[in-house]
């Protein structure tokens, strides 16, 4: 029933803005538009910052993968980034609607500012970020209740 009455609710926002006048003809202004319809703590945006000794100075994969059922983030929350990485196919496509990834190539010393998110239609109800490091840690982070993030790739982990 939530989840309906948000689904509802953002429709009838979209609605009253169009039946205004606003007029939709650039992606940037969708963008935007959806953005003030969106919960106030979604993650929509992250930066990614890589040390110039990151990762032994090689490439790192980041994924931000953002959930909208509760069991399913269960399951994801208990992986190490090896694990995603190496079952990520196979995640996506056993939960088919029920997560969005947004995926880089990160390299030593490379800024990324502002870059959007893979939006799912249902409410988020969590949000994970793996980096696939050399070595044998989680390289897992939960994002905390946020409309932005940065994440810190740093010589031999990475922090929020």
């Amino acid at each position: 029933m939530k989840f309906f009455l948000q689904r509802w609710t953002r429709a009838r926002y979209l609605a009253i803005l169009l039946a205004g006048g606003v007029s939709l003809s650039a992606c940037s202004t969708l963008s935007k538009l959806e953005t003030l319809l969106l919960p106030s703590d979604q993650l929509q945006t992250v930066n990614l910052v890589a040390d110039r000794d990151m990762n032994a100075g090689f490439p790192v994969a980041v994924d931000v993968v953002l959930l909208t059922d509760q069991k399913v983030f269960d399951v994801l929350v208990n992986l190490k980034a090896g694990e995603w990485f190496s079952g990520k196919s196979d995640y996506l496509r056993q939960h088919q609607g029920k997560l969005s990834v947004t995926s880089w190539e990160i390299v030593p010393d490379q800024k990324i500012s502002g870059s959007d998110l893979a939006l799912p239609p249902a409410a988020v109800v969590g949000a994970l970020v793996f980096a696939d490091y050399l070595g044998n840690k989680s390289y897992r982070s939960v994002v905390v209740k946020k409309r932005g993030v940065t994440v810190r790739l740093g010589k031999e982990d990475f922090e929020l």
